[in-house]
């Protein structure tokens, strides 16, 4: 059974217009439950796609909607400052926004799915050559040095290591 949206001539003109101008294009008509839909056969051909919504319980859904279609799709959470301060999902939020950033940095295939407020949010900014970090075996390190590598890759020194995004010296 084919796709039923390759059937509308409305589709095939967006789709030749995303294709010849590369986008960005405007679906209007279309209900919530169609949209995701509309954008996982438009994005198939992309293998990286960014879809930006108001706020995150709309990021939650379009999500799991996209969760129908594939499985390479990752949710990019905004920094809820009052949780995150009072660090009662401060953790989580961090983890999910790692594994987006590695799965980035790693270039494979991906959709995110965030709000403007999360990518309106600083980011350290990696150079892939310069912030990988090898540690040979029965290599030595300059302890001082490594500490300020990694503070300016965005790390925070910490004396216990409670999440991502910590070191500490012992």
């Amino acid at each position: 059974m084919g796709d039923p949206l390759a059937e509308l001539i409305e589709y095939e003109e967006l789709a030749q217009t995303l294709l010849k101008k590369g986008g960005p294009v405007q679906a209007v008509g279309t209900l919530d439950s169609q949209k995701v839909h509309l954008m996982y056969q438009l994005g198939k051909d992309y293998p990286w796609k960014l879809v930006v919504t108001y706020d995150e319980a709309r990021a939650k859904e379009i999500y799991e909607d996209f969760r129908n279609f594939t499985r390479d799709v990752w949710l990019y959470p905004a920094k809820d400052l009052i949780f995150f301060q009072a660090d009662i999902h401060g953790n989580q939020l961090v983890r999910e926004r790692v594994k987006v950033l590695r799965r980035l940095m790693e270039r494979k295939p991906l959709t995110i799915v965030t709000t403007y407020a999360a990518l309106m949010a600083p980011q350290v900014m990696w150079d892939m050559q310069e912030d990988i970090i090898e540690i040979n075996l029965g290599a030595s390190l300059q302890e001082e040095r490594l500490c300020r590598r990694l503070v300016a890759m965005g790390y925070e020194k910490s004396y216990q290591v409670e999440s991502p995004g910590q070191f500490s010296v012992r």
